[in-house]
């Protein structure tokens, strides 16, 4: 008897350690999920600007003075073209994540900063269009522009939070050793 409980004793611990190394491999599904939700929201957001793109063709089109574009059409013709563009290089990320590839992980990673830098690049333009609107504004209306600017405020605050939740969870050890190199 005295025999058993010294080999069980001596058991548990390499039994312990299997676990450990067990649990320490174990294969992860986060990229795959990240790499899932990120293709789908680009091919939303893809379409969505795509139709965007068109409505900005047609109404150029419809005021046939063939003249050079307003800064406010232009403004509006950059952001769809970046939008589209951002939403390409997303998909192309999220199908990286998917099939468990190491450079979805890095691209997003880039990504991310490249959508901050033009989160906040937009966000103050509009901060100074806004302010050039204000001047000439009766109070009703300068109440309610406030309310839309709060709500691009929110955005460029919002958006980086959550896409540097992503990242985080794309550079965890458990995530980073589920993708192939």
């Amino acid at each position: 008897m005295g025999k058993t409980s010294v080999t069980q004793k001596s058991e548990e611990p390499e039994l312990s350690n299997r676990k450990i190394k067990h649990s320490q491999t174990k294969h992860s599904d986060i990229p795959k999920t990240l790499g899932f939700i990120i293709t789908v929201a680009g091919v939303f957001f893809l379409v969505a600007s795509l139709f965007s793109l068109l409505t900005l063709v047609v109404l150029q089109a419809s005021t046939g003075d063939g003249e050079s574009l307003s800064s406010t059409e232009m403004y509006a013709t950059i952001l769809t073209v970046t939008t589209i563009l951002t939403t390409l290089a997303a998909i192309f990320i999220g199908i990286k994540l998917i099939k468990e590839w190491d450079i979805g992980r890095k691209l997003f990673n880039v990504f991310t900063v490249i959508v901050i830098a033009l989160a906040w690049g937009k966000y103050a333009y509009q901060q100074n269009e806004i302010a050039k609107s204000f001047a000439n504004m009766p109070a009703e209306l300068v109440a309610n522009a406030q309310q839309i600017e709060l709500s691009s405020a929110l955005t460029v605050f919002i958006l980086p939070a959550v896409l540097l939740v992503v990242v985080a969870l794309l550079n965890i050890p458990r995530s980073r050793n589920a993708l192939k190199p």
